[in-house]
């Protein structure tokens, strides 16, 4: 990888993102990490989640936990909460207190 993304979708480059931390890249996933946290908030919430995605995988979990927060405040889908679990990327949140409480139904 390394090389410039370029004005790409936060979903693409979050892929790449999540693909350079599976493989133990850190670095790489480091720098994309960098390149999404840059959009800001124009994004809906969608670079957030790439890289709440990207932090769980590197073994980061309560980054993963605030950057997933983070999200839904910036406007990530309300019912992608219910479906976290599922999610091969969240699979090493899914014992992790924060996480579980971040499931539990809101209100």
């Amino acid at each position: 990888m390394g090389r410039a993304i370029g004005d790409t979708s936060a979903l693409y480059v979050g892929m790449l993102g999540r693909i350079a931390a599976a493989r133990g890249d850190t670095a790489e996933a480091r720098r994309i990490d960098a390149q999404l946290a840059a959009m800001g908030s124009r994004r809906g919430g969608v670079n957030t989640l790439e890289r709440a995605f990207m932090a769980s995988v590197l073994g980061h979990k309560p980054e993963a936990v605030t950057l997933l927060q983070e999200a839904f405040s910036q406007g990530v889908a309300f019912n992608i909460r219910w479906r976290l679990h599922w999610f091969t990327d969240t699979k090493p949140l899914r014992s992790y207190p924060p996480f579980q409480k971040l499931l539990e139904p809101q209100g």
